[in-house]
């Protein structure tokens, strides 16, 4: 059993290039040794011994500080209110521990780390997923979607990944033009999701208008945020606007199949689209193009 959610919650964030950095408040004189996860098994990384400052911490008297959600919470807030760090002690922050996962590939990393209990999931600019021990930083799993996204990317096609959501001991992450379902706990695909734990949300989208269409990467389409989930449903959105999309769609995702809910084009192409009575007029000449969706969404 890993160590207690409190323990987990003790540190603060920071997430620069490639590294993630754990810290932790330690007054001045007090050292130990620590290990220091620099990189996964995938990689061939070493766990380093590292000297830092440590001592007892304050507890929070906040309880169940799980991070699930890219945001927090549904509203989007980001606010913790935790009362560990504060004005008095933020300076006395130091590293406890360091995880690299080796992937230099798209931009700097943008995962926003989602923690519940004592695990921290994290993803590379592809969107595979890590899950780490909170406490100490060691790897526990991996899931690789490197050989999973498929092929025919549009030029200008940028890997990039603003991380995970958690819900029902399930992972979500939206990578390529994918979204992936994953256990928790072993980092298994959920079974019934898609294809092995793998569901073309955003080619099942474009079907409808063009079956012809081979992969949704090749037109122009992809995710590059993380998604939003609640009761059972996953939202997320679609990009990328550069690539001349024919508007970006809002998903609506069932989180135990993966098959699609309901959708909406941000940029309605045809009477077929819910808004073209509004937007149809709205629009002259030219490409009806844009409208790509790159943050995740609140409600």
């Amino acid at each position: 059993m890993l160590h207690s959610r409190q323990q987990s919650i003790r540190t603060l964030l920071l997430i620069a290039g490639l590294p993630l950095l754990l810290i932790g408040c330690a007054p001045e004189g007090d050292s130990t040794s620590i290990e220091v996860a620099t990189s996964s098994s995938i990689t061939g990384g070493e766990v380093e011994q590292v000297e830092v400052e440590s001592a007892l911490r304050p507890r929070s008297s906040v309880q169940n500080m799980d991070w699930r959600l890219h945001n927090l919470d549904l509203a989007g807030s980001r606010y913790a209110p935790s009362d560990q760090i504060t004005r008095d002690n933020v300076a006395e922050l130091t590293p406890k521990w360091l995880f690299q996962h080796g992937v230099i590939d798209g931009v700097s990393n943008q995962t926003t780390p989602v923690i519940v209990g004592d695990i921290m999931y994290v993803t590379d600019s592809r969107g595979s997923v890590y899950a780490l021990n909170a406490e100490d930083g060691h790897l526990l799993w991996t899931f690789d979607v490197t050989r999973l996204l498929g092929g025919g990317r549009r030029e200008g096609y940028i890997f990039r990944h603003r991380g995970v959501a958690y819900e029902d001991g399930v992972v979500y992450s939206a990578a390529g033009s994918f979204i992936f379902a994953l256990d928790a706990i072993t980092g298994k695909p959920l079974e019934g999701f898609g294809d092995n734990g793998q569901a073309p949300v955003i080619l099942d989208v474009l079907h409808e208008k063009n079956p012809d269409i081979e992969t949704a990467i090749s037109v122009g389409y992809w995710f590059t945020t993380a998604p939003q989930v609640y009761n059972g449903v996953i939202y997320v959105g679609t990009t990328r606007s550069e690539s001349h999309i024919a508007g970006g769609y809002v998903l609506a995702i069932d989180a135990k199949t993966g098959e699609g809910i309901w959708n909406f084009n941000t940029v309605p192409q045809d009477e077929t689209d819910q808004g073209w009575d509004i937007a149809g007029p709205t629009w002259v000449g030219g490409e009806r193009n844009g409208g790509g969706i790159w943050e995740t969404p609140a409600s």
